[in-house]
């Protein structure tokens, strides 16, 4: 019993880092390509000649700054940082209920 709850607790551990891994990867693409597409954007607008293509160059930039991008889980969830928080919050609520099961089985 005792190697069957260790060994759960192991794996445990295992897929928290491997969530927080994936996270934090997902997080950290986000942030790279966010960079490179504003900086690309300035750098266009600013050898803009013609007004209308400028003001295009500027509306689209301030939608990729306003509504960063982030990776989903085909829009259930999105895929950084806060992510594994709410994995963590979860798992911990499940094993409480479950402790409280399992003395409420052990007094009767």
């Amino acid at each position: 019993m005792l190697v069957s709850a260790s060994t759960q607790v192991i794996w445990m551990f295992v897929l928290s880092f491997q969530a927080y891994r994936m996270s934090d990867l997902a997080h950290g693409a986000v942030s790279a390509m966010h960079g490179p597409v504003t900086a690309a954007l300035d750098r266009l607008s600013m050898d803009a000649r013609d007004e209308h293509f400028h003001r295009a160059v500027l509306l689209f930039y301030m939608s990729v700054s306003s509504r960063p991008a982030h990776l989903s889980l085909s829009g259930f969830a999105n895929i950084d940082r806060p992510l594994f928080t709410s994995i963590v919050s979860l798992t911990v609520t499940y094993l409480i209920i479950l402790m409280q099961f399992r003395t409420d089985v052990s007094q009767q």
